[in-house]
């Protein structure tokens, strides 16, 4: 076999393997649906007939546009379900009244037995109207039909009313409360969590949209002999650790505690120059002495 046609041949597999690629990255760009049309369904804000029978019966439903939405309310979760028998994504917004739900923001929610399907749960703010509501949106796939079912408590333990602070002691999924009339209760908190428990912290406030602008954590484990603060990181291989929640302008305004272990967080908001050094010590000896103390670090006492 001579060089040109060696060349040749390669140049034939470096074409074929080229065109594969395109055609795997087209196939790949389809598999996240357009959605061709939009639907916003605030009768579960805005119409009275419509919440007073959701308060009455525990469900309502509404049809627009050849879809459907429906929610239903009680005792164990808050169900969001859709209906898109189109042949096309429509994108959703779904608003729900504070009588029916209390507003938080959790984040994404997955649908109920799929997984490629997620909606951004949220509390929105209408200043005009001067009230708090709840809003999900999610694009709904082309002759699918979707399920959201966040767990009521979880609802509740992040709204912005006193009820939820009451509760926080007696339910799983818990929110630490930063704000009392428009301004900060404290500026340090300790949350303590057993495994699989998640706290949300509000770094805003939604009435007023005043926000946390500094803050830094540690944690230490429970049933260590010698609990060594370490500090809260974003992430998921830590013991303890933290992810952000942003709202639609991609600021973050709430950040969620997932205790794989269980342990306490000590949270400092808005801290002072010494809070500030002090962190810095304690994230020193966290990362380069790794638990041990000797020498001058063991008269170290700090509070984050």
């Amino acid at each position: 076999m001579t060089s040109n046609t060696v060349r040749a041949l390669l140049a034939a597999v470096l074409v074929v393997c080229l065109v594969g690629v395109a055609a795997g990255g087209t196939l790949a760009q389809d598999d996240d649906p357009e959605p061709e049309m939009e639907v916003v369904y605030d009768e579960f804000r805005t119409d009275d007939a419509v919440v007073e029978s959701a308060n009455t019966t525990g469900s309502a439903q509404a049809i627009k546009q050849n879809t459907r939405a429906t929610i239903e309310d009680d005792d164990a979760f808050v169900r969001v379900g859709l209906e898109n028998p189109n042949s096309y994504a429509v994108a959703f917004e779904v608003q729900i009244s504070n009588e029916l739900v209390k507003p938080a923001t959790l984040g994404t929610v997955r649908a109920v037995d799929n997984d490629d399907v997620t909606a951004n749960w949220q509390a929105q703010h209408d200043f005009e109207a001067d009230e708090t509501h709840t809003k999900v949106t999610v694009v709904v796939p082309a002759e699918t039909d979707v399920l959201f079912t966040p767990s009521q408590l979880r609802v509740k333990s992040l709204s912005w009313t006193g009820e939820a602070e009451q509760s926080a002691d007696t339910i799983r999924d818990r929110v630490t409360k930063l704000w009392e009339e428009d301004r900060l209760k404290q500026r340090t908190y300790e949350v303590t969590g057993s495994e699989g428990e998640i706290v949300t912290v509000d770094l805003e406030n939604p009435e007023t949209g005043d926000r946390i602008e500094e803050w830094h954590a540690t944690y230490t484990l429970a049933g260590a002999e010698t609990p060594q603060p370490t500090p809260l990181a974003e992430g998921t291989g830590e013991p303890v650790f933290y992810r952000p929640i942003e709202n639609d302008d991609g600021a973050v305004n709430a950040i969620q505690v997932t205790f794989n272990e269980p342990g306490t967080v000590s949270l400092t908001v808005e801290p002072t120059a010494t809070e500030r050094i002090g962190y810095e010590v304690t994230s020193y000896r966290s990362s380069v002495l790794d638990g041990f103390e000797w020498g001058p670090f063991t008269a170290v006492g700090v509070t984050p």
